[in-house]
């Protein structure tokens, strides 16, 4: 078997030194043809082959775009990132960031362990954007915050001592009205919540020994008992989610039916601190989870019983480490118990190295820029990635980094 790049999938044997002329082969050549595929990715425009001065084949993608192109597209502006500045979120000392979400038109909402909730309406200033709203809701720790645009609506999550539920609804007839409940979560005394996760109008909550579905609508929660602690959740859609288990397995469960089974368990059995389901597009049926004792695996959930690729990760035993990937799946970027953040391919499993912009630029410049080369000050436990910017929480701010811009028109791919 090989994994031919531009054509982003496994095949029997191997091209190389062969050349196909009328299907048989006559000669070598020392580089595969991959340019006699059936076209791009939408079926309807071909790629073209072109000679640069320097005899190297290159292929020029004229309208549509092969998955491979998208995925080289995709490291290639991960890889090439500068700072685009750092905003203090939070006041009081010792205070800091439990939960960050950015939006592409430029708003973000953002929740602090004192019980604060932060909210920033997108667009310009003279339409109302840009102003910043901030609450303290609660003496207890906000573990997140779920936005309902459907039902227009917000819940905060707060977990302390006695964890429940924050409501805020919207006034149909004045926008900017809010009205203000709580709501009881249903766990026992004592119990613990380590994750949430939100779908459009789904809200899941990692607890102790269960899964708790709050309902979007009436916000009564039902919990769903495990055998082992979920510390980490991930909303695959409304109704179908991943948990990584202390006992190091992946749950995937339907919250309309019984409770799911393990469909994969991490080499060694460490808990499982992160989980994220890919696009199919990037990994067909891929789960991509985070665990303690250095582990991040990659599965192909109908052949889980080992890992189809592992990552190189640094975590002793922290429970508090980033996990998130690109809007395409194409990229992952974990944080590790060495402050530092590290991105990979999940198709190749290659690291994304950090890079200059420009071709002549310093390495210094490079590792200025790019969150990727840097050693935070304190470990890195939120990330936020979107197509044009990445946001890294450190303690009580939130540094953004611009992502570099691809000419989807033309974009030319070497051939080696």
């Amino acid at each position: 078997m090989y994994y031919d790049e531009s054509r982003g999938r496994y095949f029997p044997g191997s091209l190389k030194g062969r050349s196909l002329v009328g299907g048989v082969g006559v000669g070598v050549c020392d580089v595969d043809m991959p340019w006699m595929d059936e076209g791009v990715a939408s079926g309807s425009t071909r790629a073209r082959r072109s000679i640069d001065g320097g005899g190297k084949r290159r292929r020029r993608m004229v309208l549509g775009r092969r998955p491979d192109t998208a995925r080289s597209m995709t490291e290639d502006r991960m890889s090439r990132m500068t700072d685009a500045g750092t905003e203090r979120f939070c006041s009081c000392p010792g205070e800091t960031i439990t939960s960050f979400r950015a939006f592409p038109t430029g708003g973000h909402y953002a929740t602090t362990d004192h019980g604060k909730v932060i909210l920033q309406r997108a667009g310009s200033e003279d339409q109302g954007g840009g102003r910043a709203f901030q609450m303290s809701v609660c003496s207890q720790r906000l573990l997140g915050l779920h936005v309902n645009v459907p039902g227009m609506s917000y819940t905060a999550v707060a977990n302390g001592p006695d964890p429940h539920l924050h409501l805020f609804r919207r006034d149909p007839s004045a926008l900017d009205h809010f009205t203000v409940g709580q709501a009881a979560i249903d766990l026992p005394k004592n119990a613990d919540i380590y994750a949430m996760s939100s779908h459009v109008t789904a809200l899941t909550l990692a607890a102790s020994r269960s899964l708790v579905v709050v309902d979007a609508e009436t916000s009564r929660t039902a919990r769903r008992a495990l055998r082992s602690d979920p510390l980490a959740v991930h909303h695959v859609d409304a109704h179908v989610v991943l948990a990584g288990l202390r006992s190091g397995g992946v749950l995937l469960d339907d919250t309309r039916a019984r409770p799911g089974h393990v469909v994969a368990a991490v080499p060694r059995g460490k808990a499982v601190i992160g989980v994220r389901r890919l696009a199919d597009a990037a990994v067909p049926f891929g789960i991509l989870a985070s665990a303690m004792d250095h582990e991040l695996v990659l599965f192909d959930a109908r052949f889980a019983a080992a890992p189809l690729r592992r990552f190189h990760h640094v975590n002793e035993y922290n429970s508090d480490l980033a996990l998130a990937t690109s809007p395409d799946d194409y990229v992952v970027f974990a944080a590790g118990g060495d402050r530092r953040l590290r991105a990979y391919s999940t198709v190749t499993g290659e690291p994304i190295v950090a890079r200059a912009r420009n071709v002549g630029a310093a390495a210094q410049f490079a590792s200025q820029e790019s969150p990727l080369a840097r050693v935070w000050a304190n470990r890195v436990e939120h990330v936020d990635v979107d197509h044009d910017e990445i946001h890294v929480v450190e303690g009580q701010s939130v540094a953004t980094f611009a992502v570099e811009e691809v000419d989807l028109i033309g974009y030319d791919t070497e051939l080696d």
